[in-house]
């Protein structure tokens, strides 16, 4: 029997998102000859006679009913009916690099460390088994296809300054549900010195110059968005003090006391600082200070 419908693209529109919606009657033996628009059963006088119109969702998991009233020849007519529910997806972003307890930004992925994806969708009741996810990074699927019941995943930073994360979610009968791309930055890992007293911590204000009035100095080297790996087990872990290697203490490495050199007046040495995991060479950093006496 011939039927007309309304295509709506995309199938489910984001909350507050434009779609389109289009009559689809070339099935029908009578011919088209008025169109009507409704929204939630309001007439839109300004979309008569047009077999595509642009329309706005509504509401996160709120119905919107398109209706579409088609005059056929011999006085004849037909409603259409589409009721629209907006989703939401939303990919959080879960880098495995460090940052210091103090900082107040958030971690950044880096080449080589591990990201863990999630996926949260809103406005729809299903359970995440009952919905297959196609992840795929940059051009790249993975797991080399769509995964039942993954609404996460964790992936290896590829490399350059960023890269694309893109998401499918389709139902187990292979209707698409949603689908988002986001990019996502990737950085180097960074060095930054932090002066440490017994009686205050960390002064969190780092600087790359300091100026010795007492008798030592205790500094703390803090990586910035190093893969979380590298930072606890470090393959290259080495301070340097004039161009000679200076051991560290033995419970944080990433602490050094420097003493004022003794019998001398002023002067200055020169700190350098490198952290790395040979495997990975692009997971690591190094950075120098300057210490004046």
């Amino acid at each position: 029997m011939p039927t007309a419908s309304i295509v709506i693209e995309p199938t489910y529109p984001a909350p507050h998102g434009t779609f389109t919606a289009s009559i689809d009657d070339y099935s029908l033996q009578s011919q088209t000859t008025s169109v009507t628009w409704k929204i939630n059963g309001s007439v839109i006088a300004s979309n008569n006679n047009l077999r595509t119109v642009s329309l706005e969702s509504g509401e996160v998991g709120k119905n919107t009913t398109v209706e579409a009233i088609l005059g056929l020849n011999g006085n004849q007519s037909m409603t259409l009916s589409k009721t629209i529910t907006p989703l939401y997806l939303d990919i959080v972003v879960e880098p495995q690099t460090r940052t210091p307890a103090f900082y107040l930004g958030r971690g950044l992925p880096s080449i080589d460390s591990q990201v863990i994806l999630r996926a949260i969708i809103g406005g729809i009741n299903i359970s995440t088994n009952d919905l297959v996810y196609t992840w795929q990074v940059n051009d790249k699927v993975i797991e080399g296809g769509p995964l039942r019941g993954r609404n996460n995943v964790a992936i290896t930073v590829p490399r350059g300054n960023s890269f694309i994360v893109s998401l499918r979610v389709t139902r187990l009968s292979g209707e698409e549900l949603i689908k988002k791309p986001l990019r996502i930055p990737s950085v180097e890992p960074e060095i930054y010195f932090y002066e440490k007293t017994a009686l205050y911590g960390i002064n969190p204000i780092s600087f790359d110059s300091l100026n010795l009035t007492g008798n030592s100095a205790t500094i703390t080297a803090e990586p910035y968005y190093l893969a979380l790996g590298t930072y606890n087990q470090p393959t290259l872990l080495e301070w340097t003090v004039d161009g000679k290697k200076s051991s560290a203490p033995t419970d944080n490495p990433y602490e050094i006391t420097l003493a004022r050199p003794a019998g001398e007046g002023r002067g200055t040495s020169q700190i350098n600082f490198h952290v790395r995991n040979l495997t990975q060479l692009l997971q690591g950093a190094e950075s120098r200070l300057r210490i004046n006496f």
